[in-house]
C-alpha cells in the first residue's frame, strides 16, 4: 500500500517538474491522482 502510493508521489512530482508554467494541466492531473488512489483504497 505505502509503495503504491509512494510511486504515485513519485509520477505527481515528475508531472510537475515536467509542466510546471501550464496549470490546467497540473489542476487535472491532481484530480485524476485523488481519484485513482481513492479507487485503490
Amino acid at each position: 500500500m505505502c509503495q503504491i502510493l509512494f510511486l504515485l508521489k513519485m509520477i505527481k512530482t515528475y508531472f510537475i517538474k515536467f509542466s510546471e508554467n501550464y496549470n490546467p494541466f497540473l489542476e487535472n492531473i491532481d484530480i485524476f491522482f485523488t481519484n485513482l488512489i481513492l479507487q485503490i483504497i
